[in-house]
């Protein structure tokens, strides 16, 4: 990723969301700015759904990302600063076994153990 290039993740979670909020947790640790994207009925509990991750080392434009997100024809929300840290929570950043193969070459499953 450049110094100035946006990482975008859309992943999908259920309620109460623990792999988003892990998700997110995680790309706080790698990236200084981060927002999210999200149904509030998604947000609320009330259903499964996408959750729009939002990242770079620069600045983000959240005033017009705001703006972006409230035109879109479906519900959804932005959410950054405090409010990303009311839904980040106690979440951890994922990490790694200090064991983890990682995959074996080619893409496949690693060994078994």
């Amino acid at each position: 990723l450049t110094p100035a290039g946006l990482y975008l993740v859309n992943l999908t979670d259920r309620p109460p969301l623990r792999q988003a909020r892990a998700e997110v947790a995680t790309v706080r640790a790698a990236l200084e700015h981060v927002a999210v994207i999200v149904d509030p009925a998604i947000l609320r509990g009330r259903r499964y759904g996408n959750v729009v991750v939002v990242a770079s080392s620069a600045a983000l434009p959240v005033p017009a990302l705001d703006r972006a997100v409230r035109r879109l024809p479906l519900p959804a929300r932005l959410l950054h600063g405090p409010e990303l840290d009311t839904f980040t929570g106690a979440a951890t950043a994922w990490q790694d076994a200090p064991d983890d193969e990682g995959p074996a070459p080619g893409g496949g499953a690693g060994p078994s153990r």
